[in-house]
């Protein structure tokens, strides 16, 4: 579960780890990462690993897929959750601040899903729910960036949903709000 130190993220890991699944829970904030993994395993019983990890770099996905990999784990249901939010005109938006989201919205969640959903596929199992927003249905002033971000992830999860569910991997979008 990416993003998984508050919010949706810790929600979703909450619930998982409720229902006795051992937890990867991945954020940039290596503090609170560790103090809710060690929360949700002296609640739930559950193994739960954590990994810091920056997301919103170019390098990121292939640096989780592989740090996974070393751990000796394996991801049967992948949770792309990180995000965060910025208001303000596009023209106006600070290129370094657009950039950071695009990485983190929709470059290092497609490359997440092609690296596990390889290996998913391969198993001919697996899950992968990625975090939307209800701003992929309409436009709003003021949030360019982040509504066109979460618009390409609603498009995105549609179609590897077709592609996938074919090989027994479910694909599931989910846009709060």
């Amino acid at each position: 579960i990416t993003g998984a130190c508050s919010g949706i993220g810790r929600a979703l890991a909450e619930q998982l780890a409720s229902r006795g699944h051992d937890l990867i829970v991945v954020s940039q904030r290596p503090t609170q990462l560790a103090q809710v993994a060690a929360e949700i395993s002296a609640r739930y019983g559950v193994r739960t690993q954590d990994l810091v990890c920056d997301l919103a770099r170019p390098q990121a996905a292939e640096e989780l897929f592989a740090a996974v990999h070393d751990r000796g784990l394996h991801v049967d249901v992948l949770i792309s959750n990180a995000g965060f939010f910025f208001f303000g005109e596009a023209a106006d938006a600070s290129p370094a601040q657009a950039n950071c989201m695009l990485q983190l919205h929709v470059v290092t969640p497609s490359l997440l899903c092609t690296l596990f959903g390889r290996e998913m596929r391969a198993r001919g199992r697996g899950h992968i729910l990625l975090v939307s927003s209800i701003s992929a249905f309409r436009d709003f002033p003021s949030i360019s960036y982040y509504g066109s971000s979460k618009k390409y992830l609603r498009g995105f999860a549609r179609c590897l949903r077709s592609e996938l569910a074919v090989y027994g991997v479910n694909v599931t979008c989910l846009t709060p709000g």
